[in-house]
């Protein structure tokens, strides 16, 4: 407190900047314990892109911004010729501890290929939730036959984590291991993201 104290008031640093070093803090907390208990240590960068990613998420799902009335709708595009693009979604009810699953295929003239919609019990927070849904929509669609597949959500951390431009957070990283390894069964794959206004199929299913 006495830090955080000084870093507000003496130093005059904004409330996000201070929201970043309490996360960071955390994390070499918890990164530090996890060492003591006999898990590998993280480097400073894994931990920093670590609280960065949670901070992220945590404002992501703690405040929606209001869109400008003058900034134009993204709307979901189809998928080249001969692929099929995946939307998923979910939804986290913490009163019932369950989380709802929501996938949709669609082929390059926007037909719906199949489609996903279920209540999962399973306490999980939202970019836990996020990853767990697309390991379900990876099975999925394998399972249907698909063999080049484009696969959208509007979480921006799990579908950079995937594409391997940020490390995984802790606690997804065995979730994204899992996946990656499973596309082994397709053709092609992508992993695009895409605001919620382009994903509104799979976010309706979800809920």
């Amino acid at each position: 407190m006495d830090l955080l104290w000084l870093l507000k008031f003496q130093l005059k640093l904004e409330v996000e900047s201070l929201a970043l070093v309490a996360v960071i803090a955390w994390c070499l907390w918890y990164s530090w314990n996890q060492v003591h208990l006999g898990g590998a240590q993280q480097s400073a960068w894994h931990i920093f892109q670590w609280a960065w990613t949670y901070l992220e998420e945590f404002q992501l799902a703690n405040h929606l911004p209001t869109q400008p009335r003058f900034v134009s709708e993204v709307l979901w595009s189809p998928p080249k010729p001969l692929w099929f693009k995946v939307n998923i979604d979910s939804a986290v009810f913490s009163s019932l501890k369950s989380v709802g699953v929501g996938i949709v295929v669609r082929d390059q003239w926007g037909n719906v290929a199949a489609a996903m919609s279920k209540l999962v019990n399973a306490p999980l927070g939202p970019l836990e939730t996020e990853a767990m849904v697309m390991e379900e929509a990876i099975q999925f669609a394998r399972d249907t036959g698909f063999l080049d597949v484009i696969f959208e959500s509007d979480s921006l951390s799990m579908i950079q984590s995937l594409n391997g431009s940020l490390i995984p957070p802790a606690s997804i990283v065995n979730i994204i291991s899992g996946s990656l390894q499973a596309i082994r069964y397709f053709g092609q794959v992508e992993f695009v993201y895409v605001p919620r206004t382009g994903n509104k199929a799979a976010h309706g299913l979800a809920q």
